[in-house]
């Protein structure tokens, strides 16, 4: 069997290396970390990790493959990945600022005096915006790593490894998810022809209005955010009117999406609250209210009791919960 490691791709230099690794796929990111070499090239602490999301590496990806990111010319960018980094509470507690700011990271391809051209990587402070995403100061320091890219094809090559190891990691999730779908199935067709005759007839047909009921799928959810299990905060929308919590919740049945599961199993859900039911619920407008700031701000931990959530349909392997005022 192949062993699974944590690179997938890597850039040398004399005095820097450039490594993609897998150790945030279970979030749905991919790594790209910098690293600053001495002389003798090791390793030194200057470091800068950089993410992209699945979407965004496989956009990147097919573009160095299709040749839509071009060798540059002159100071512009070929190519810059989005502005990410850690919120200013987290920067604090990890020892990574003492001035109070955020720390906004990014990369670029940039031109370069030999070789092809070059990743670099920046480090710099931020602040975070209301939306939650992290603005780089304008005047503030702003440290860079850079990694030559010797070749087009060397390029080519790194952007082949990530695909394969993200499509990889995908087929491997849909396997599982399908084998335990599979054994569920054929532990139903196990049950016995008598067992089955043995049980009780069907009740009559509920009425019209009694039948709609239940078929309501409305569920009042104790929802946990829980950056250790997989926690995230995102806004979605054409109009950035969708606030996205990946929470910690109850198993939903997915015989009937609208009931639990008896046993107290966990799962990873969206629970999608929007700008519109918010501003409607005065009752809980001011608690939701909080919970975004403390996601957008990087709180590791909090939670939401008793929530009520519309059901959805399963969404990239998450189940969507859809927020709405009383």
């Amino acid at each position: 069997m192949l062993a699974i490691e944590s690179k997938i791709s890597d850039l040398y230099s004399s005095m820097s290396f450039l490594k993609v690794k897998n150790d945030y796929f279970d979030i749905g990111k991919v790594l790209f970390t910098f690293v600053k070499t001495d002389k003798d090239g090791k390793a030194t602490a200057d470091a800068i990790d950089c993410c992209l999301s699945f979407a965004e590496a496989s956009e990147f990806c097919m573009s160095i493959l299709h040749g839509r990111i071009e060798r540059p010319a002159g100071n512009a960018d070929a190519w810059k990945s989005g502005i990410g980094g850690v919120h200013e509470e987290d920067a604090k507690k990890r020892g990574l600022r003492t001035d109070g700011l955020a720390v906004a990271r990014w990369f670029s391809i940039q031109s370069a005096n030999s070789g092809w051209a070059r990743f670099t990587a920046f480090q710099t402070g931020g602040k975070t915006a209301p939306n939650g995403l992290i603005v780089p100061e304008k005047n503030c320091a702003k440290t860079a790593i850079t990694v030559p890219i010797p070749t087009e094809q060397k390029l080519r090559q790194m952007a082949c490894e990530v695909l394969m190891a993200m499509n990889a990691y995908q087929t491997a999730r849909y396997m599982t998810g399908w084998e335990v779908f599979l054994q569920d199935l054929a532990e139903k067709r196990k049950k016995p022809k008598d067992e089955k005759a043995a049980e009780p007839a069907k009740a009559p047909e509920q009425p019209a209005k009694a039948k709609a009921q239940t078929e309501r799928k409305v569920l009042n959810l104790d929802c946990y955010y829980t950056e250790k299990k997989g926690s995230f905060y995102e806004i979605r929308g054409a109009k950035s009117d969708a606030h996205v919590f990946r929470m910690v919740v109850p198993v939903i049945s997915d015989d009937e999406p609208g009931v639990l599961e008896s046993d107290a199993k966990w799962q990873l859900a969206d629970v999608i609250i929007y700008e519109k039911y918010l501003k409607k619920d005065s009752d809980r407008s001011g608690e939701l209210q909080a919970a975004i700031e403390k996601a957008a701000n990087g709180s590791k931990s909090f939670n939401i009791k008793n929530l009520t959530l519309i059901v959805g349909d399963v969404k990239d392997g998450f189940r969507q919960l859809i927020y709405r005022a009383a």
